[in-house]
């Protein structure tokens, strides 16, 4: 199985109670099959039982699993049944309720859409509190069971290319004119070196995929620095990130809201994470 990546033979299970193993194979495979492609079956001296299964696939931005991390890409339905594709920011617990939520951007759906992931291979909740003004709305789902997590580095055809890892969320920061921020939206990645103006508050009105014409505001703006072309569509709702003093770990300062081009932008308008706390009552833990 090690040996060959394409063979039958993807995954093996010992039986919980010792009884024997079975040999899970994409395609129904009988054991005297298995036996002439891996010789080695031969020396199993304990009972061999075949199971047809697909392949485990690995997780990622663009295919994520509960728990869901931030910057993860978000799929809801459009007005005329199409894909509207957004990013997750922040994972967030109600403090009164003790739900579990993604934060992401309000003009990206409405209360009552349902989410799934980036691959529709597994859904994420019904979207609940939106506020169109800040342009903040949370889609419900089972929660984390460890700390919050980030998706850091690259999206192939994105800003950043590199290979995709995580980190671990530590604490959110009250935003401050002139600080340096880094974004992760999930058809962007990872992006540093935005600098936030001392211009605030920003506000601006545009269309929704719906059509409906509105206003958001009370934000922050931050240009790229270096003239990266860092933001773009679907990148609505993802991570507005600081770094802890060794860079392992994030510190949330908001999500993003709107970009000065859709097909890449080197100016980002965001939330930032202290009125996205206060308003919908949530906080990181």
């Amino acid at each position: 199985m090690r040996k060959n990546p394409q063979g039958a033979l993807h995954q093996i299970d010992i039986k919980g109670d010792g009884s024997g193993i079975v040999a899970i194979t994409e395609t129904p495979e009988a054991k005297s099959g298995l036996a002439r492609e891996y010789s080695s079956i031969a020396d199993i001296r304990v009972p061999l039982t075949t199971k047809q299964q697909p392949r485990m696939q690995l997780a990622g931005r663009l295919n994520d699993t509960n728990p869901f991390y931030g910057g993860a890409r978000i799929v809801g339905q459009g007005p005329n049944g199409n894909a509207i594709e957004c990013t997750a920011g922040w994972p967030v617990q109600g403090r009164t309720t003790g739900y579990w939520f993604l934060v992401t951007a309000a003009h990206c759906g409405y209360d009552g859409q349902y989410w799934w992931n980036g691959d529709f291979s597994q859904g994420i909740g019904y979207a609940t509190g939106e506020k169109p003004y800040e342009d903040v709305m949370l889609v419900r789902m089972t929660g984390p069971a460890t700390s919050p997590v980030m998706w850091d580095g690259g999206v192939p055809g994105g800003a950043n290319t590199s290979p995709e890892f995580t980190k671990f969320v530590s604490s959110w920061a009250h935003t401050t004119p002139g600080e340096y921020l880094c974004t992760s939206g999930s058809f962007s990645g990872a992006v540093c070196n935005w600098q936030v103006r001392s211009d605030f508050p920003f506000e601006y009105c545009a269309s929704d995929a719906w059509g409906t014409y509105e206003c958001r505001g009370d934000m922050f703006v931050a240009d790229q620095i270096y003239g990266v072309l860092g933001c773009r569509g679907g990148d609505s709702g993802g991570p507005v990130f600081s770094l802890n003093s060794d860079y392992s770990r994030v510190i949330a300062e908001g999500i993003m809201s709107s970009c000065s081009d859709k097909d890449g932008g080197s100016i980002v308008g965001f939330q930032d994470y202290a009125t996205i706390s206060q308003i919908e009552d949530v906080l990181i833990y």
